[in-house]
C-alpha cells in the first residue's frame, strides 16, 4: 500500500474525483487500524458552483474556503 501525495491533489478538481473511486482510507484509533474504500466523491468547481454548499457558509477564519492541494474537508 502506498500514500498519497499532495501532489495527487493538484490537478484539476473532477479529475481528482475520479481518481479518489477505489481508494482506501486508513486510520489507525486506539492501536487498532480501521479502513474503508471509497465509493462516492463530490466535486465543486470554485466559488461560483452554486451546488457548493461552502459557498453560503466559509469555513477559514479569513472568509475563504480555499486550502492547498492535499487538505481535505469532511462534512
Amino acid at each position: 500500500m502506498s500514500l498519497i501525495t499532495n501532489d495527487f491533489f493538484a490537478r484539476p478538481t473532477l479529475t481528482v474525483a475520479r481518481a479518489l473511486l477505489g481508494q482506501r482510507l486508513v486510520r489507525e484509533l486506539n492501536g487498532q487500524q480501521l479502513n474503508g474504500r471509497i465509493v462516492e466523491t463530490e466535486a465543486y468547481i470554485g466559488p461560483a458552483d452554486s451546488a457548493n454548499h461552502a459557498k453560503q457558509r466559509p469555513h477559514r477564519p479569513d472568509g475563504s474556503n480555499v486550502w492547498p492541494p492535499g487538505r481535505t474537508y469532511v462534512y
